[in-house]
């Protein structure tokens, strides 16, 4: 076991649940947080594997929930040692997906 905690936001599915998939596996205690249900399956199947993690759901772009992450974090295992910035969202209200942007919307 590694004494240190991590934060991965959007760690319900690809890159963000690999990492905290892994970051588990090293022995390090990990925050899933996700916008959906499916981060608390990650850190379910992190503590499975006998890791230690937590799930703390909500829009990681809030910061009423940014701040309630890092709390609830700090607050199970007494600090917080890394943060892995994965969340990341195409709904409308923000830009439109990636598939239908022309190249001059991202410069």
């Amino acid at each position: 076991m590694i004494d240190k905690a991590a934060i991965v936001t959007g760690a319900g599915k690809g890159i963000g649940e690999a990492l905290a998939l892994k970051l588990g596996a090293m022995g390090i205690a990990v925050c899933c947080n996700s916008l959906t249900d499916s981060g608390a399956e990650t850190a379910k199947r992190i503590r499975a594997a006998e890791g230690r993690a937590i799930f703390v759901g909500g829009d990681a772009a809030e910061e009423t929930t940014a701040a309630r992450v890092v709390a609830e974090t700090a607050a199970a295992y007494g600090g917080i040692d890394i943060l892995v910035n994965n969340a990341s969202s195409c709904r409308e209200r923000r830009k439109p997906p990636a598939s239908t942007t022309g190249t001059k919307a991202w410069r």
